[in-house]
């Protein structure tokens, strides 16, 4: 929020400013959103850099060089490098298609290998792109000729089409654009400044906003610790204070990290764990680059260095560990893949795992389906819940500690998907159509959860009562308990602009079955509005889930801990934000929520140990193991949007940005460089994902992909090479498993046709048979509809109620607006402030006369002493409080020997002494009370009101009449005492009004 908030500061000044660099870099951008996201990109990248501000200079000035001095920088090699290897996957073309050819094919031969040795000229240690270029103007497909002795070989030409397509497209990026990059980049370097300026200043508001608020991020850990490093001194006293550092998961290090740990190590005392093929956060900027850069210099056999490869595996079974080895040993490469899956590399099977029984295996299945997402994700839900049932019938799992066997459980299987988000709750709810529990953990998803989204929405509502998606969401939530079809009886019967309308217009019509349902929800809206002007908003949120019964009604759904642990995560978002930002208005909490559900990843709660399938993303699955893992969504293709962005960054090469300048948009060769850069590093951390998700599996692997052009993808993986060029440009993890599984026999695929998987009933369930006669249709639905369950009235009664939900009380008798305030504070902070004083009053201390200035003194203790604030101090009615231990009341409360302040209670209570009902079942009454004390052995009883009184005084107390009687129940039951009086102290006015 602090940085959001920079953010806006900064852009603000520069308007303000009329900053022509500023307003030109926003038209160049095409409006603030994408320049703010792209700000806040660049600070998240920047700050993972032990030097950022040295990085963004050394980015900006290769935008002033030209000629040789520039296409000799490492960026423009880069380039080149990634043209060769281009240029390589066309020879291996030529030389495929030139071994299908008959030996009499001696013309078309002489002719094919004519073309590869131009391309094998072409690749040889080319200087730079000029010269590359150079030879590629030398480079001519000449038609290849075919007559009746040696007639057309289509497999050929295919092939070579798909070389010279390559080479014929390096070419036209190269002609005209190499001469004119020096032009182009000079054309852009502006908006670049612009851009670098901007962030500079956001960094500098968002520190001072820091500053003010006495707080640091995480990255200001990391920056401040390197700084302090600078110091030798420092440095040395820290490195002679360590003998050792180890550092867990080091394939996860961001530079600045390995940099604080470089200050403080030693030549021979620092010793690094991890597993460079499970480095799957570049996105958060891990660098694996570290981890390859260690394990090429500490197995160099550099002095006091050493290589330990932990590659015994002791989780898989032997066929899993066979897949795993048979599909990484020949995608992941050092030119495709960053490392090379060598024997040091490759897993080794533990011994007690080779024998692993009949479950161990692997499986390869691949369906075809229609054009959406959605249908394949349930067409693979079905074919695992096929195989989920299919194995559990005869499986049987074995505690290879325990050496005790048990079949197996939902709970046994885990699906992985890429991405979850999209498509997980498909996939749970056809797992639960198939008869099979699902419980979808979202990372990230924490605002995907319905009970966060249902109780987002009712705050929502309460904020603005006229918001129909939030009125509707509320509506059908267990709060009020309406239906879809109660929604559509509201929207037939009421013609309004809007459902509240609508509500309304129902309250009225006293004919209406839902009326008296409407007046239920109109009634409980304003009462919860009046009380979050009451109370602190953590305490409100709080009271909004126990009193409508919400939290306990999500504790009873499946995974209820898990829900609940949901919601307790939003009340501790909303007392941080109380604290953090001084804020505690629902409003604004609301906005930040917004934000942070836009901006910010919050996972949800952990599964516990239910008895479910668990849906995740191979991310979440990071570090877990499962019995049976079923890898699904394989067919799904790479999301590759961050290599369209118009700034894109890499550390090792600089920034490309692409711009519009006037109304042309200018691509630069750079960006081009380090869009092919970021991709492969993508490519290469896909892979590491999939083997993170192959893995996890203990006994079985199961792999479900879906493709929407089946003979194409089957064709294509039949002729791959699994070349590093055909690696890196894989658009699914299908493109690496299924060339694969032609080579390996025990990962031999499964092709199920389209169809095979549509929607189908649950095992050992049929579709219901047609009923052909109407009357006894509809007689059927009368009978099924109209039973009601014996106990309904014991039912229906809540376990537990406070004072407040049962009478929906309204303390705030306030006949003005809400939003109209009487004075500088408003009731809400008068109500708290008032009531924290007298709840800590020391009445020993009151001298009977100046009842002003020992309220005044009262209230200088008690924030002396913390128990309220400085605010609190200012919004209690000092004169107010003091008229009250001026009255008769008052004095009596003085002279006795028992009194309590502020006193909680909860008794059981026969429901039918409560609400109306015919139930006698007990109800957990809840609530506290202002005030008490003993007067000839019996309670007086006080409750104070604070707010102001537009009407009788004798009215006014008489509306919390039933408030009271409801306290002397308790106060009754709870010690044995009866209770004298009850009296509604109306502050404002200096009465005490006995009810």
């Amino acid at each position: 929020m602090l940085l959001l908030e920079a953010l806006k500061l900064a852009a603000e000044a520069l308007y303000e400013a009329s900053d022509t660099a500023f307003l030109e870099l926003l038209a160049a951008f095409e409006g603030e959103e994408h320049l703010f996201e792209t700000t806040l990109s660049l600070r998240s990248f920047l700050m993972s850099q032990p030097a950022p501000w040295d990085w963004l200079d050394n980015s900006l000035n290769l935008y002033s060089l030209e000629g040789t001095e520039l296409l000799a920088q490492p960026i423009y090699q880069s380039l080149l490098k990634e043209y060769c290897s281009q240029a390589n996957q066309s020879i291996d073309l030529l030389k495929a298609g030139r071994k299908l050819l008959p030996i009499e094919y001696t013309a078309q031969l002489s002719h094919l290998d004519n073309e590869i040795m131009l391309l094998n000229y072409l690749v040889l240690e080319p200087k730079d792109l000029s010269q590359y270029l150079s030879r590629l103007h030398g480079i001519k497909f000449n038609t290849l000729t075919w007559d009746k002795n040696s007639p057309k070989i289509d497999r050929v030409c295919d092939l070579r089409d798909k070389a010279k397509d390559i080479i014929n497209k390096q070419r036209k990026k190269l002609d005209g654009a190499l001469k004119t990059e020096a032009e182009k980049l000079a054309m852009q370097k502006p908006h670049l400044e612009a851009l670098f300026s901007f962030v500079r200043q956001v960094d500098d508001i968002y520190a001072a906003l820091k500053k003010e608020r006495c707080v640091i991020d995480f990255s200001d850990m990391e920056h401040l610790a390197l700084r302090a490093l600078a110091d030798v001194g420092v440095a040395a006293t820290l490195k002679n204070k360590f003998d050792y550092i180890f550092v867990d998961e080091y394939q996860d290090s961001s530079r600045i990290q390995e940099s604080i740990i470089n200050a403080i190590r030693k030549d021979s005392n620092i010793f690094l764990v991890g597993d460079v093929k499970q480095s799957i956060y570049r996105f958060r900027q891990a660098d694996p680059g570290l981890f390859i850069e260690k394990l090429e210099e500490f197995g160099a056999q550099a002095k006091n260095s050493r290589v330990i490869h932990l590659n015994m595996n002791f989780r898989s079974s032997k066929p899993v560990i066979d897949a795993i080895n048979a599909v990484f040993s020949r995608i992941m490469s050092k030119e495709a893949a960053e490392l090379a899956y060598d024997e040091n590399a490759a897993l080794k099977c533990a011994e007690f795992n080779k024998e692993a029984g009949a479950l161990a295996g692997v499986e390869f299945h691949l369906l075809e389906f229609s054009e959406f997402e959605a249908v394949s994700a349930k067409m693979e839900a079905r074919l695992a819940a096929k195989r989920i049932h299919e194995l559990m019938k005869t499986g049987v799992l074995c505690n290879r500690l325990s050496g005790i066997s048990h079949p197996l459980r939902y709970s046994d299987f885990a699906i992985l998907l890429r991405s979850a988000k999209p498509v997980a709750l498909d996939w749970a709810q056809t797992l639960a159509d198939m008869g099979i529990p699902a419980y979808v953990q979202l990372t990230g998803g924490y605002f995907d959860s319905m009970e966060v989204k249902v109780f987002l929405s009712l705050l929502r509502l309460l904020d603005n009562r006229r918001q129909d998606i939030p009125l509707l969401s509320a509506l059908l939530s267990p709060v009020f308990g309406f239906s879809e079809a109660d929604l559509i009886e509201l929207k037939t019967c009421y013609t309004a602009s809007s459902f509240f309308e609508r509500l309304m217009l129902c309250e009225n019509d006293a004919a209406h079955p839902l009326a008296l349902s409407a007046k239920k929800v109109l009634n409980r809206l304003e009462y919860f509005q009046r009380e979050l002007q009451l109370l602190p908003l953590s305490e409100f949120l709080a009271k909004l889930l126990d009193e409508t019964g919400f939290y306990n009604c999500i504790g009873a759904l499946t995974n209820g801990r898990e829900r609940q642990a949901n919601l307790d995560a939003l009340l501790e978002r909303a007392r941080d934000y109380s604290e953090n930002f001084g804020e505690s208005d629902l409003w604004s909490f609301l906005q930040y929520m917004e934000e942070a559900e836009s901006k910010v990843e919050i996972g949800p709660a952990q599964a516990g140990a239910a008895d479910v399938v668990r849906v995740l993303s191979m991310h979440a699955a990071k570090g877990l193991e499962f019995p049976i893992v079923i890898c699904a969504g394989l067919g799904k293709e790479f999301n590759r949007s961050d290599s369209k962005e118009k700034l894109i960054l890499e550390r090792t090469l600089g920034a490309g940005i692409k711009l519009r300048i006037g109304s042309v948009k200018y691509e630069t060769l750079m960006k081009e460089a380090i869009k092919l850069s970021v991709l492969n590093q993508r490519a290469a951390e896909e892979m590491r994902v999939l083997y993170v998700g192959m893995s996890r599996a203990q006994k079985r692997l199961l792999l479900i992909g879906s493709t929407k052009k089946l003979e194409a993808l089957i064709e294509k993986a039949q002729q791959s090479k699994l070349s590093p060029y055909e690696c890196q440009n894989a658009k699914s993890f299908l493109d690496w498993l299924l060339p694969v599984s032609f080579e390996y026999e025990e990962l031999k695929v499964k092709v199920h046709p389209a169809g095979e998987f549509l929607d189908t009933p649950a095992p050992g369930k049929t579709l219901a048979e047609p009923i052909d006669n109407e009357q006894a249709l509809l007689e059927a639905l009368k009978a099924h509809l109209s039973w009601q369950y014996p106990h309904e009235a014991a039912a229906l009664t809540p376990s537990k109620r406070s004072v407040s939900e049962l009478l929906q009380t309204k303390r705030i008798e306030s006949a003005v607006p809400l939003f109209v305030e009487t004075s500088m504070q408003t009731p809400k902070k008068r109500g708290i402030a008032a009531h924290a004083v007298l709840a800590n009053l020391n009445f020993s201390a009151y001298n009977r006369q100046n009842a002003d200035c020992f309220v005044k003194s009262e209230v200088e203790r008690l924030v002396n002493e913390g128990i309220i604030t400085k605010a609190q101090a200012e919004s209690a009615p000092v004169q107010e409080i003091a008229g009250f231990l001026r009255s008769g009341l008052a004095q009596r409360l003085l002279k006795s020997q028992r009194v309590e302040r502020e006193l909680e209670f909860s008794v059981y209570m026969p429901a039918n002494t409560l609400m109306q009902t015919e139930s006698t079942e007990p109800v957990l009454l809840q609530g506290v009370i202002d005030c008490c004390f003993l007067e000839n052995g019996k309670w007086v009883l006080l409750d104070y009101k604070t707010d102001a009184v537009y009407k009788p005084l004798e009215d006014a107390a008489q509306e919390h009449a039933k408030q009271l009687e409801l306290y002397s129940k308790a106060l009754s039951e709870l010690t044995k005492l009866p209770v004298a009086k009850r009296y509604v102290v109306l502050l404002s006015k200096d009465t005490a009004v006995a009810v």
